[in-house]
Order: structure tokens, then sequence, then C-alpha cells
């Protein structure tokens, strides 16, 4: 049993290798309605299981009897407080319901067909959980030694310290008194979780980095052709151009990291470049040719090079003036260096930039830049 506190984006990566290697279940706890959700229930009593629902869980689980397989409950906490329309408490039933699989490794089994009392095997099965509990905790206990923890990568040097003064010392009791608020037989479970997690906050380093990726994510959809009909959340107005960010506006992002908000904190920054940006192509603050006006309001993949029509894919830059304190928009690269910010994803994350494609991707990086250290941010 593994528990995850404090948030962290790095899990999109831990769990899109867990799916590659095992089969893996992924329960958002906090859109849980009740426990039928994931046990199921016998409407009316019924013995013979002959109006019964099926949970997500309990299907999950007869389907992987006495195979490797993992469990990832999302946002372990959400159903503490957890109340139906009438006011009932699901907290304590759902988490008593769990009581059973960790502690005997079976799952009764209330679906329509099955026998009273059958039993799932679910003894190789790997529960993960994530949580919110000792949030301020953890930023609290990195704060206290930021020379540590925020200012430097944290070494394998560091993990006894954090095990002992954190885990052992915060965490495990913290857990154990959450749970225990829920009700007085569910703090069993805490006794059930073999190792804490948790993920402190971002080092400065780590904060570029993640800026950085989110930035390149954002500003890739635009290098898309335009979306202008169907879900409105997918909706955009130009395409088929190419939007990059310098190290300025990257450093910009990092600075605005908020620890208990995590990633998203920084991915503010994009909001920001996405309505400063489209305003200006609105308002044709940009020096255009007409068929470039032509390819970035299309929603048709561009003209092919060599073709009649085919106008070059229009070039942008975000870029943050620390003079001004202002977030600059241009055509081409404002910051005026030669080298580029970054150049691909693996290399940002070991801290080489390289000759290669630039932080949105594509403009070749003509002057290597040592950014970072070679290690691994994410080593910790």
């Amino acid at each position: 049993m593994f528990c995850f506190q404090n948030h962290c984006r790095i899990y999109d990566l831990l769990f899109a290798h867990l799916l590659i290697v095992f089969c893996l279940l992924q329960i958002a706890c906090g859109a849980l309605r009740d426990d039928a959700d994931l046990f199921g229930s016998r409407h009316g009593g019924a013995s013979d299981g002959k109006y019964s629902s099926d949970g997500r869980l309990t299907a999950f689980l007869r389907a992987r009897q006495k195979k490797d397989a993992i469990v990832f409950l999302d946002e372990f906490e959400k159903p503490s407080d957890l109340t139906t329309c009438l006011g009932w408490g699901q907290g304590p039933k759902i988490y008593k319901a769990l009581l059973e699989p960790w502690q005997e490794g079976t799952l009764t089994d209330v679906s329509a067909g099955a026998k009273l009392d059958a039993k799932i095997d679910c003894s190789q099965v790997v529960w993960i959980l994530t949580s919110n509990w000792g949030q301020k905790e953890i930023i609290s206990f990195a704060q206290e030694k930021p020379e540590t923890y925020i200012k430097q990568e944290v070494g394998r040097e560091h993990l006894p310290r954090v095990k002992k003064e954190l885990v052992d010392k915060i965490l495990t009791p913290l857990v154990m008194k959450e749970l225990k608020g829920v009700d007085r037989d569910v703090q069993a479970l805490a006794r059930r979780i073999n190792c804490y997690v948790p993920f402190l906050p971002f080092t400065e380093h780590e904060r570029v980095v993640v800026a950085d990726t989110e930035l390149r994510h954002r500003f890739t959809l635009y290098r898309e052709p335009a979306v202008l009909q169907g879900d409105v959340t997918r909706r955009r107005l130009y395409g088929n151009l190419h939007l990059q960010h310098t190290l300025e506006f990257a450093a910009y992002a990092a600075d605005s990291y908020n620890p208990m908000m995590g990633a998203d904190s920084m991915i503010q920054s994009a909001d920001e470049i996405d309505g400063l940006f489209l305003n200006k192509l609105r308002e044709h603050d940009f020096k255009l040719s007409l068929e470039a006006k032509k390819r970035v309001c299309s929603k048709d993949t561009p003209i092919k090079k060599g073709n009649h029509d085919y106008a070059p894919e229009p070039q942008f830059w975000a870029h943050f003036d620390n003079d001004t304190e202002q977030i600059v928009m241009a055509q081409i690269d404002p910051s005026g260096r030669t080298d580029r910010v970054f150049s691909s994803p693996a290399e940002v994350v070991h801290g080489v930039a390289t000759s290669g494609t630039s932080a949105a991707g594509g403009t070749p990086a003509r002057t290597p830049r040592q950014l970072f250290t070679a290690e691994d941010p994410f080593d910790h």
C-alpha cells in the first residue's frame, strides 16, 4: 500500500508507465456519490443479487482475480465528508468497506448473479492512494530548510531525515488522526499503508523545467489548424502557426509558483499569453501577409511548400522584459540571443540544452547552453 501526499504533475508520468506495465484502475474519489459507486449494492435487500448494481471497483477486481493489478484511488481524503442528498454520511461506509480487501485480501461480491457472501480474491492487488492530507505540513517542512529542499536538488543523503522527521513524526500520525475522525474503526486503514511518499515543493530549478514543459505543451496546440466548431472547450480561433517562449518568460512563469496550487499556478502564465496573443491577432498588431492571414485562420491543414498559395509558418515569441516587468509579444526573438531556451523535454529534465529545437519545438538552437546540473531533478 502506497500513499502519495501533496499532488504533483509527476503522477502523469508515473501512471503512464504503470498503465503500460500493469492493468490499472483509476478512481477519482472526489466524483463518488456513495459506496455503491465502488462496491455495488443489492437493491431491496434481495439476497440472490437479482436487482443488484455493479460497482467499478468490484467489477475490476472480479475480472483480475489472482492476477497482478493496481488500484489507484485519487484524492483519497474526499470521501471523508461525503454525504448523500438526504444528509447521510458516506465516508464511514466507503472506508470501512476497504478494510476487508486491505486486511483479508478478499472482497465480498454483491453483484447480480453472485452467490451470497461470495468472495473475490484481490490478494495480488497493489493499492495506491493520493491525498492532500498533510500538504501544509510538507510545505512547512521544506521551507524550514530552504537551502536543502528548495534552493537545490534533494539528494539521497537527505532521505533519512525526510523519513524520520516528516513521514514518521508528522504524516503517519496525521493520517491516523484523519481516519479516526471519520470513524473510530476506520483508523485501522492507516496501519495497512506500507509506505508514504511525500512530494516536496518544486525546487527553483524544477520550477523552470515544469513551467517550460507546460508552456511548450500549451503553445504547441497552435501548430494545429484552427478549430471553429464542436466542443467549445477545444475551439481555437487561430492555428497553423508557431508560438514560442524565451527563457525569460519561462522564468517569469516559474516565479508565479505557489506550493499549495502546484504546477497549476504556473500554467496561469500560459492563460495570460493566450488572451494577449489572440487580442493582438484580432487587432492586426502583427505584420502578416495576406497568405499568412489565411493560413492562421484556416481550419484545414496548411498547403505544403512548393504548391500554389503556400505561406510559410508564421513565427511568434512570448517574452518577459525584466526591465519594464511586462510581457512582450513579437515576431522575432525579443531576447536577442543567438541560442535558444531549451532543446527537447528530455534534455531540459537532465539539464543540458544542446543543438536541436527550441522551447516550443522547431527552431534550431545554435549554441549549447548549460542550464541545470546533469542530475535528474525528479530523482527524489
